[in-house]
């Protein structure tokens, strides 16, 4: 009504008696569709407007990238959270490098290896203990009945989290183990595994296992704050001893 009648119907619209009815094409407003003719919802399609000169078909393509069913193992998907994560794991790295070079006197007299080594188990105590209470948090899980969407992305986040620091130490670090590499592989890929059956099979009973399992992970700490320990009483010992 308001397209054909507007000096009628415009008065009425606002409060203020019009502010509502601004000068517009009403015949565009009230008639034209903002978004492409496709058999899909208008909420998966592009604006019309930005895509107006592009081929129908590449329109259709463009559609089929907004309404990709993503999974874990989708190669063409760009996580930002990993990624981020990644660039926080480096730089929280070298803040550590930083305080120890600058505070601690008896961190400049040890080898490289052992530096590095020294910032991981700071690393390991910080962000596995970060993963454990998400993991507490969402303990609820193991109850079958009790399944959330919070719980779950919850458990999610500290799978990203475990598997993000085992990589970054297996870089960053300039040696390792075969027991402790090999530990952190079969962490790893096991995370892969049940993060990969769970995105297909949507099996509930997975969570409740991946939430037990990675306990194995997130519980370490008093290992790690022993090893740091043992790098500086090490090191006293060297110094003392080098002193008489």
């Amino acid at each position: 009504m308001v397209k054909y009648r507007p000096e009628v119907h415009c008065p009425h619209i606002g409060p203020t008696g019009g502010d509502m009815c601004i000068p517009r094409d009403y015949i565009q407003v009230t008639d034209s569709v903002p978004f492409n003719n496709t058999l899909l919802a208008f909420n998966a399609s592009f604006n019309a407007l930005d895509v107006e000169n592009i081929p129908l078909n590449n329109q259709m393509e463009l559609v089929r990238v907004e309404t990709e069913v993503i999974y874990t193992t989708t190669v063409a998907y760009y996580s930002v959270s990993c990624v981020l994560y990644m660039l926080l794991l480096y730089v929280v790295a070298k803040a550590v490098e930083f305080f120890f070079f600058h505070f601690s006197p008896s961190y400049a007299d040890m080898s490289f290896v052992n530096q590095r080594n020294t910032v991981t188990y700071v690393l390991a105590i910080f962000f596995t203990t970060a993963t454990l209470i998400l993991q507490l948090v969402a303990s609820p899980i193991l109850n079958t009945l009790s399944y959330t969407f919070t719980e779950v992305a919850l458990l999610k986040v500290a799978a990203l989290l475990i598997s993000g620091l085992y990589i970054f130490e297996l870089t960053y670090r300039v040696s390792m183990r075969w027991p402790l590499m090999t530990h952190h592989f079969c962490t790893i890929f096991a995370i892969i595994l049940l993060l990969s059956v769970l995105s297909y099979t949507r099996h509930p009973a997975l969570m409740g296992a991946g939430e037990i399992w990675l306990f194995q992970a997130t519980t370490e700490q008093s290992v790690f704050i022993g090893l740091l320990m043992c790098e500086w009483v090490t090191l006293m010992i060297e110094w003392v001893a080098h002193t008489k």
